[in-house]
């Protein structure tokens, strides 16, 4: 653990003697870190992190663009995806049809690049989705009565 000085600061003022100012110091150096989860490669979370990234790319090629920068952080995407499900409990496979759907419409492409983007605009992204879904199904019927005739 890294101690900056005000910490050090803070931790000389809350003791008494030098013995315990030399006790808290060691406390906050030997304190335990929390480990960075690792995802498995195979699992659904990784998957899609990596589907998000083929379809990015795939939309600059039919743009003309070419694909730049490194490859994405996968296991830093893959947590965004792992939050979703976990925290925000949302089903797998409803984050794959928003993915699919935010990388065909023409504002959402240019905007979703990322995980943590598909994680922040999650809800707004559904809504999108389904009232263009519905959108269509309403302009597909037909006016029986004209009320200017």
């Amino acid at each position: 653990m890294k101690l900056t000085r005000s910490k050090v600061i803070k931790l000389l003022l809350s003791c008494d003697t030098i013995e315990g100012m030399a006790n808290k110091i060691m406390e906050e150096v030997n304190k335990k870190e929390v480990k960075v989860k690792k995802f498995d490669y195979n699992s659904k979370e990784y998957q899609l992190a990596i589907y998000l990234d083929e379809l990015i790319c795939a939309n600059r090629v039919k743009l003309g663009l070419k694909v730049i920068g490194k490859e994405p952080n996968f296991q830093q995407w893959t947590k965004h995806i792992d939050l979703m499900v976990r925290v925000d409990k949302i089903d797998i496979n409803e984050i794959k049809k928003v993915i699919e759907w935010c990388q065909t419409d023409d504002f959402w492409k240019t905007n979703i690049l990322s995980t943590q983007k598909l994680r922040k605009h999650y809800s707004r992204l559904g809504m999108n989705m389904m009232l263009k879904k519905n959108n269509n199904k309403s302009n597909i019927r037909t006016v029986k009565y004209d009320p200017i005739s």
